[in-house]
């Protein structure tokens, strides 16, 4: 396979995307040992507090994505920053719509590496 192939795959596979200036990667697997145990604790938290997903499709209605800021919003910070490489302080200051926006993006991105790395059983 020639490299301009390889990379078009990978930008299939893998894509980047670009949310109100700022590129957001999904999770290399070194950065998926970084966010583990912040990962781990948002999840912790979301079930203490009997939070439903529906972890086959891995969709959140608005309600769930609120409840789910409010119960973890330091954590989600924290893998916001380390995801998009940007200070928490820088990531505070974006407006309420980018910072779900990218909250989401990032989510969405990494689904699948958060639901088989972590073994999400459906939450009733």
């Amino acid at each position: 396979m020639k490299k301009e192939e390889k990379k078009v795959e990978e930008q299939v596979l893998f894509p980047e995307v670009v949310v109100e200036g700022i590129t957001i990667k999904p999770w290399s697997f070194g950065m998926l040992f970084k966010v583990a145990p912040l990962v781990d604790s948002i999840i912790d938290k979301i079930e203490r507090k009997g939070i439903n997903l529906d972890t086959d499709s891995l969709t959140l209605s608005w309600p769930v994505i609120t409840k789910i800021f409010v119960c973890a919003a330091d954590e989600i910070l924290k893998v916001i920053a380390m995801t998009i490489g940007k200070p928490e302080e820088e990531i505070s200051e974006l407006g309420m719509d980018s910072g779900v926006k990218i909250a989401l993006t990032i989510f969405k991105q990494n689904s699948q590496t958060i639901k088989n790395a972590f073994g999400l059983n459906p939450m009733k």
